[in-house]
């Protein structure tokens, strides 16, 4: 069921009885009136009043009573395959339930490596070194690292989703009883020496098994990453990490010692396994005990609540759309904004769930589906931010609206979604088409063009 605003009599000049064939017409008349504009003023979007003759005077004209249908929409699985960042870790929600993602990786040995002959070397330890460069939830909260040994070898594809696992040892925990305490200072690269089963079955492989990436993914398949479930201990416990997998500070590292020769002294080495931009990794999110949190009635389909809508990086976005916008008729478009507010007192203690950075408006189609090309998701303006003094998006819609009002484009609706959002979990609670005081609301200044 459609939510909407409901929209009054414009006091304006509109003309309500455009025909079907009015586009070639308007589309000279908006490039006529932008030629004025600019010309006189420089900038699109802003006018002089004085620039024509009284008997063709441009007046601008403002409006925010538009219709406005939003619907939240719940995306069970979505690609997180190589994506610029993997995630792991949980926190507990009060208004969004529990949060749980992992992360799972391959390492890769360099080309050829052989670390010689066995008699040469001695093991010393094995090291996963981790880029962690961000967070979201309470940093404070320890929480028990998890990292198991896969049984399970990524399958040949291109792409991993959300929903997506792999196989893993559960019984045998890696990481032992390594606990990530970040009370004392933020987010860092951090080391974790892992079993040394693990680094000896690596060092004395066979040569071959070695220097053959297809024959070491035998040997090791990769990591699962992740951290144990967490209690109400304190409020709002928990975090989920942000691993910077690519970066060249996240690696394998197997510490031993070789020498030359039977009579040679040893010496102290360091073998990399490295994580690259191509290596096989995804991340799996999970959402669970929300059915008595805030946002249950809000992700129930079809969506029927008007009070508030949600939004999270991780699958949770919203539909709009301008139903009645042509009512506007032949007019030019100076500026047209649809403002977002957040409902603040849902941000946690000290603000800490904080809304997503950016939001991107991507065009929907006539199926209500994102409208990709080339893999890349096609938008209709550039990116807004979240304006905490006015605790709201801000969204540009100018050539939207203007597309629509001279029909290059079908009004299909578009979408809003947390940018980078297979990696981020941030989320916010808008005030709904039914709230009081924080309803979306469309702004549109614009001019009657002349006869």
């Amino acid at each position: 069921m459609w939510k909407g605003i409901k929209s009054y009599t414009l006091t304006l000049q509109i003309n309500n009885t455009l025909k079907r064939n009015h586009s070639l017409r308007l589309s000279a008349i908006v490039a006529t009136a932008l030629f004025f504009i600019i010309g006189c003023t420089g900038e699109t979007g802003t006018t002089a009043i004085d620039v024509l003759p009284d008997s063709d005077l441009i007046g601008l004209t403002y409006s925010d009573t538009f219709t406005i249908e939003m619907e939240t929409i719940v995306i069970d699985s979505f690609t997180t395959y190589q994506a610029g960042r993997q995630i792991f870790g949980n926190y507990l929600d009060p208004e969004f339930g529990d949060i749980s993602a992992a992360t799972y990786t391959e390492v890769l040995p360099r080309s050829g490596l052989n670390f010689g002959d066995t008699a040469n070397i001695r093991y010393d330890s094995i090291v996963l070194r981790m880029n962690i460069d961000n967070y979201y939830g309470r940093l404070e909260t320890p929480q028990a690292l998890v990292i198991h040994e896969l049984t399970e070898k990524f399958p040949e594809t291109d792409t991993m989703y959300s929903n997506d696992s792999l196989a893993y040892d559960a019984a045998w925990n890696l990481a032992g009883d390594r606990v990530l305490d970040f009370s004392q200072q933020g987010v860092d690269i951090i080391t974790v020496r892992l079993d040394d089963s693990l680094g000896r079955r690596i060092l004395f492989a066979n040569a071959d098994t070695l220097g053959d990436k297809d024959l070491f993914k035998e040997l090791f398949k990769g990591f699962y990453i992740s951290t144990k479930p967490l209690r109400y201990f304190s409020r709002e416990p928990g975090a989920i990490f942000s691993l910077f997998a690519a970066s060249t500070s996240t690696q394998l590292e197997l510490y031993y010692q070789k020498r030359d020769s039977a009579s040679g002294p040893f010496t102290a080495k360091m073998e990399p396994f490295l994580i690259s931009l191509s290596t096989p990794r995804f991340h799996n999110f999970k959402r669970n005990n929300f059915n008595e949190k805030i946002i249950s009635q809000y992700l129930t389909q079809p969506d029927q609540s008007t009070f508030y809508e949600v939004i999270q990086g991780g699958g949770i976005i919203n539909y709009v759309k301008l139903p009645y916008i042509k009512n506007l008729g032949e007019v030019l478009i100076s500026k047209a904004e649809l403002l977002l507010y957040v409902e603040t007192k849902f941000l946690g203690s000290n603000n800490r769930f904080q809304p997503p950075i950016e939001l991107e408006s991507i065009f929907a189609d006539e199926n209500k589906q994102e409208v990709i090309i080339s893999g890349t998701r096609v938008l209709l303006s550039d990116p807004a931010d979240f304006d905490a003094n006015e605790g709201a998006y801000v969204i540009r819609l100018n050539n939207y609206i203007q597309e629509l009002l001279i029909e290059r484009r079908e009004n299909y609706g578009f979408f809003l979604a947390p940018n980078n959002r297979s990696f981020q979990v941030n989320r916010a609670i808008f005030g709904g088409t039914g709230h009081p005081t924080l309803k979306p609301v469309l702004r549109v200044t614009y001019t009657n063009l002349p006869k």
